[in-house]
């Protein structure tokens, strides 16, 4: 399951609809990479600069990640063999 990401020695931590707001009120930046030209976003934002300096306020960040990557991994069809 994927709950994170690295990117240019940044990481990234995943995001839903509801946990979105509150990764970009605590100044989190979303995930964006190119292709074809054209900028592509994932569900992805930076940890508050304080959350990544210390292991206990990074880990309400990252369950809840945890969590979205799980609910949405349980939704995917299985990959056919």
């Amino acid at each position: 399951v994927m709950f994170a990401l690295i990117a240019d020695e940044v990481l990234h931590i995943r995001v839903n609809n509801k946990t979105r707001q509150a990764f970009a009120d605590a100044g989190g930046e979303l995930f964006t990479y190119e292709k074809g030209g054209k900028p592509v976003e994932l569900s992805y934002l930076t940890v508050p600069d304080d959350a990544a300096k210390h292991v206990d306020e990074m880990r309400p960040w990252t369950d809840m990640a945890i969590v979205i990557a799980n609910r949405t991994q349980t939704r995917k069809k299985p990959r056919k063999s």
